[in-house]
């Protein structure tokens, strides 16, 4: 009797759960460093493309006039990568969507 008193009180106090137990201030890997050189030559990319929204606003900058290079860094420096490495090799445009979103990166 006294091994199943032992055995009951050891796992008395456990909790079972469904995977590893994380604490709450593990923060992500950062991501790649994004170089300014991509953001760059992913801006260049567009620009020579002629890539544009559908309603007609150039891809090279945003609505408010900023250069793709330079939202591009401050998005790196935020921690978002834009896959400015795969923007500069898209062949066209139709290629962006996915290039952006790092689903698809030409040689």
């Amino acid at each position: 009797m006294g091994a199943r008193l032992l055995w009951a009180l050891t796992f008395a106090g456990c909790t079972w759960s469904t995977g590893p137990v994380q604490p709450d201030d593990v923060t992500p890997p950062p991501p790649a460093p994004v170089e300014q050189d991509d953001c760059e030559a992913a801006s260049a990319r567009l620009k020579e493309l002629e890539c544009r929204s559908p309603a007609g606003t150039p891809r090279w900058q945003t609505p408010e006039g900023t250069s793709f290079a330079d939202a591009c860094e401050a998005a790196a420096n935020d921690g978002r990568d834009w896959n400015p490495r795969c923007i500069a090799r898209i062949a066209d445009c139709s290629q962006l969507n996915a290039a952006f979103r790092g689903e698809y990166c030409p040689r």
